[in-house]
């Protein structure tokens, strides 16, 4: 696992409430923190942020709060739960105050924001062909791509992946169901198998800012098991 310094410039209060400037911010979340804050405002071209733990996961009842604008007053988007795997938040802004509660947690936890170009599409039809941008050329960097998969009854898919390559540490794909259960992949996998079963499935794609792959490319169809 490799970590990276930010991209982009930090204005410090202390080292654990900070405001941030730039097009991402990867940093380690503070255990020595009675409030773990930061402010941060992107210079990227898009209006799409994406917030996520890459590495490590907050304990249970630990929590970090993903905020519209530039403090706790603004639209609350989502939350990063402790205790297991954390769906990403998006914020459809430009900026984020992100608040965090870790007095439980041990453990290293690795926290990013960025700013994506976001691409997403609603499904309805089954069977469907998954496909990461560009495929089967290198996804792009940066790329923050949903899939809503909207049945009108509970069904099980099973996503037959032929190829998926991602770089190990830092582009993922996550599928979250409306239940909660969240499951992610990343690296170089041969052929495999998903299943889920849902009424609606989200599906997320981020990659960060450098070392892209070719992706993955999965046909998703029905299945009884």
């Amino acid at each position: 696992m490799r970590h990276r310094g930010n991209a982009g410039t930090g204005f410090s209060d202390t080292l654990c409430v900070q405001n941030v400037i730039g097009t991402s911010h990867d940093t380690a979340i503070s255990r020595n923190c009675n409030t773990w804050a930061r402010r941060f405002v992107s210079t990227g071209v898009s209006s799409r942020l994406i917030a996520h733990f890459y590495s490590g996961q907050l304990a249970a009842n630990n929590f970090c709060k993903i905020y519209e604008g530039s403090d706790d007053q603004g639209k609350l988007v989502g939350t990063l739960e402790g205790g297991g795997l954390s769906f990403p938040v998006i914020v459809e802004s430009s900026s984020a105050y992100i608040s965090c509660v870790t007095n439980l947690t041990s453990e290293s936890v690795w926290f990013r924001i960025q700013a994506v170009t976001s691409c997403e599409e609603d499904v309805a039809d089954i069977p469907y062909n998954l496909l990461s941008p560009m495929f089967p050329s290198y996804y792009p960097n940066d790329a923050g791509c949903v899939w809503r998969f909207q049945m009108n009854s509970s069904r099980t898919l099973m996503f037959q992946f032929s190829n998926f390559t991602t770089e190990t540490c830092c582009d993922f794909l996550y599928f979250k169901n409306e239940a909660g259960k969240v499951d992610k992949f990343s690296g170089v996998l041969e052929s495999f198998d998903y299943t889920v079963t849902a009424t609606n499935l989200t599906v997320l794609f981020l990659s960060d800012s450098s070392v892209h792959s070719t992706g993955f490319n999965a046909t998703v169809g029905e299945t009884n098991l």
